[in-house]
């Protein structure tokens, strides 16, 4: 096996506000991982459950909570820096989420359809290699 069959997989924990988020890149399958818990939410995510857009910022790392079609959702998005030179030590990490609630009704009303809510994370993360 070379070193480009292996797959580097950064592990991030985090929490703040009443909020716990873990965020994995990668699985032995090559899949990422997000978990999201506060006073109201207990989710787990898989693979395609998450959507993953790259920024400036650093990756922006979304996925649904609750969704009512046609009435109103909540997502939430979690920025997530680059990182280097991270080994099997954990490191220390600060980062934010965005927690957005949509508006959707079929009368469309003045004014703004969403909100948001900034939450301070802090944590670490920690890398594996999958062989």
């Amino acid at each position: 096996m070379t070193q480009q069959d292996n797959q580097l997989n950064l592990g991030f924990r985090l929490s703040g506000e009443g909020v716990v988020i873990t965020y994995e890149t990668n699985d032995q399958n090559g899949k990422p991982h997000f978990t999201y818990k506060d006073a109201e939410n207990d989710r787990s995510y898989i693979g395609d459950e998450i959507r993953i857009q790259q920024d400036p910022l650093g990756s922006l790392v979304s996925v649904t909570l609750d969704i009512k079609p046609d009435v109103e959702s909540d997502t939430v998005t979690l920025i997530v820096p680059r990182v280097w030179g991270v080994r099997d030590l954990s490191e220390p990490v600060e980062t934010l989420a965005i927690k957005c609630h949509n508006s959707m009704t079929m009368v469309q009303r003045p004014g703004a359809s969403q909100t948001y809510q900034c939450i301070l994370l802090k944590g670490s993360v920690q890398s594996t290699i999958f062989s």
